[in-house]
């Protein structure tokens, strides 16, 4: 820019030739040279603008724009700036953090967030003749602090409506920044954010849980207590109350491996601990029944080591697998165990059986579809009580395949966001090794942040879920915004047509996971490299019309099949394929990889 200035035709201006220029005029544009941040002066009547390479992202495809006045330069935010810069100019410096301003002349960024000042600048009459403004675009900033505070608050929520009570705190002195409901109902809903436990909860004094969580934080080793007896006092002036918690402390470490906070979770186990103390009555199975509420009610005897003698209520027998009524030996009911469940009941009913330990049994197994009932997921929960040379195992049973299932699905979202991840980045890898590279920096980081934006559209179309009606084509297109550079690498062809809710976001994610690859390993990791992308409806001799999706590399490196399935081929052989009531087939040809979609054509339907 220093060239460009001294090049420039400045007679042309109304601030005439360098050789008029005023010292002040002088220094500033010697102050802008040299400045390490983007930085712009505007000076005279017009405002005649002078910037340093710095401002070059700033001031976009704008640029060469040296001489412009400012009204003309950012005519598009002229009536907005002019109060702005008629302060300045009387006297008033100007400072602004974070401001959204649109700006003309960066494509895909419609508005960028800025943190500048304005100084106003003097003559040697000290009159305002001008103004320096030292700027910083803090743009991505501000949108890495907003994508932060949605995904605190989806935290927050997805906290708040947990079974179990949680809790954040921050610092060696244990300062509360997150709580549940959960855990504002086990300590008696009181002010709890931006106290110390120390604060909040007094009544913990020399109870040990503040010994604890000083040893957590010291040591960065997680604390897992069971069945630990606390001390509450739930209602202001009201005496304590006992209650009995499993939980754990897991201390939050940093990067530099710093402990800087513990997350707390855990479970009010008061009712059962009471449960199990009160099996000790002669009256442990009516007392079980009325805690247990709609838990089955069972027991078994342990004589020579043998189990024998089973029997429950109908409830009971039913979810273990047998018929209301009958007792059953314990060799019949481990026949109807799930064979891959049947290993973790030795182990429970041993620790159960341990003279040192607490005798409870807790065991969650699978049992096998019986009669009319489908197979389902069952925890166990007993007590050991010791007869003589006999022991009792006396208990509850319920139904957790509800609970097992949502498990499973939050697993598998978990395992697909890991993934997406994992792709976004390496796609922003790929991206900027693709577009950063020669020597014309200033021009390849415009076109760099303009495919980052492309990247962050195709991924809110991947997590969208609310669509009636999709155009196959616009699903295709979409999906490989991210992916499409100016040299035309895709040839995409095919009739109108129109896509389920569900179809839309499987085809969008096989897309953009065939596409990610070819990126990765694939055809668009070369220059040549190129994708066909066609689909058809067929009707071959003898067999109903079919629909046929196909997606074809060509022109890349040779191709080896993997070694392993990875997480992303499950999703396209499986859920595309489930979607579609067809079949999915990928062919590594060592000339390119091949994906093929065959379904019958009732699947989908012409574009309305």
């Amino acid at each position: 820019m220093g060239e460009r200035i001294r090049a420039h035709d400045w007679s042309k201006t109304t601030i005439g030739t360098p050789e008029t220029w005023p010292q002040t005029l002088q220094t500033a544009i010697g102050l802008l040279l040299g400045a390490k941040q983007p930085v712009y002066v505007a000076w005279g009547h017009d405002l005649i603008s002078f910037y340093n390479d710095g401002y070059l992202p700033i001031i976009g495809n704008k640029h060469p724009a040296l001489g412009e006045p400012f009204s003309v330069l950012w005519a598009e935010i002229w009536n907005d700036f002019r109060p702005i810069v008629e302060a300045t100019l009387g006297g008033e410096a100007q400072h602004f953090v974070d401001l959204p301003i649109a700006l003309a002349g960066r494509p895909g960024l419609p508005v960028g967030y800025f943190t500048f000042s304005y100084t106003a600048l003097r003559d040697e009459q000290g009159r305002s003749v001008g103004f320096y403004c030292a700027a910083t675009e803090t743009t991505m900033q501000v949108l890495l602090k907003q994508r932060t505070l949605a995904e605190h608050e989806q935290l927050s929520q997805l906290l708040a409506e947990a079974p179990s009570f949680m809790c954040l705190l921050q610092g060696p002195d244990f300062r509360f920044v997150l709580t549940n409901d959960a855990y504002l109902q086990l300590v008696g809903h009181r002010d709890l954010i931006g106290m110390t436990v120390r604060e909040a909860l007094p009544e913990l004094q020399n109870q040990g849980f503040l010994e604890l969580l000083a040893q957590v934080y010291t040591t960065g080793q997680p604390f897992v207590g069971r069945g630990l007896e606390i001390e509450l006092q739930r209602i202001p002036g009201a005496p304590l109350e006992k209650a009995f918690l499993n939980f754990v402390y897991q201390p939050i470490i940093n990067q530099a491996g710093k402990v800087t906070g513990i997350f707390v979770e855990g479970s009010d186990i008061t009712d059962l601990k009471r449960a199990e103390l009160a099996l000790r009555d002669s009256q442990v199975q009516v007392q079980l029944a009325l805690a247990a509420a709609e838990m089955g009610v069972w027991e078994s005897t342990l004589a020579n080591g043998t189990f024998s003698n089973l029997r429950g209520d109908d409830r009971a027998l039913t979810l273990l697998g047998g018929q209301p009524g009958e007792q059953s030996s314990f060799d019949s009911f481990v026949s109807r165990v799930h064979p891959e469940d049947r290993a973790v009941l030795v182990p429970a009913a041993q620790q159960a059986l341990d003279p040192a330990g607490t005798g409870l049994l807790t065991v969650e197994y699978r049992v096998l579809a019986h009669g009319s009932h489908p197979e389902r997921w069952v925890q166990a929960l007993a007590q050991a009580i010791t007869e003589g040379d006999q022991v009792r195992l006396v208990g509850t049973v319920r139904d957790i395949s509800d609970r097992k299932q949502a498990e499973a699905r939050q697993g598998m979202l978990s395992g697909e966001l890991q993934h997406r991840i994992k792709n976004i980045v390496a796609m922003v890898s790929a991206i900027a090794s693709q577009t950063l590279k020669g020597d014309d920096i200033a021009d390849r980081r415009g076109k760099f942040m303009a495919r980052l934006e492309a990247l962050s559209h195709a991924h809110d179309m991947l997590v969208a879920t609310v669509w009636t009606e999709a155009s196959i084509r616009n699903v295709v297109e979409g999906a490989l915004v991210a992916h499409r550079g100016e040299d035309k690498r895709f040839t995409i062809s095919g009739p109108d047509l129109i896509l389920s809710p569900r179809q839309a976001l499987s085809l969008t994610l096989t897309v953009h996971e065939l596409a990610t690859n070819a990126t990765k390993y694939g055809a668009l990791s070369v220059e040549a490299g190129r994708v066909q992308i066609e689909w058809s409806i067929d009707t071959p001799d003898g067999i109903d019309p079919q629909f046929q999706f196909v997606w074809q590399e060509v022109g890349g490196p040779a191709v080896m099949k993997p070694d392993r399935t990875g997480f992303g081929s499950r999703l396209i052989t499986r859920v595309l394929a489930a979607d579609f009531s067809g079949t999915v087939k990928i062919d590594y040809s060592e000339s390119g990889v091949t994906c093929r979609l065959e379904a019958p054509a009732s699947q989908v339907s012409d574009l309305k």
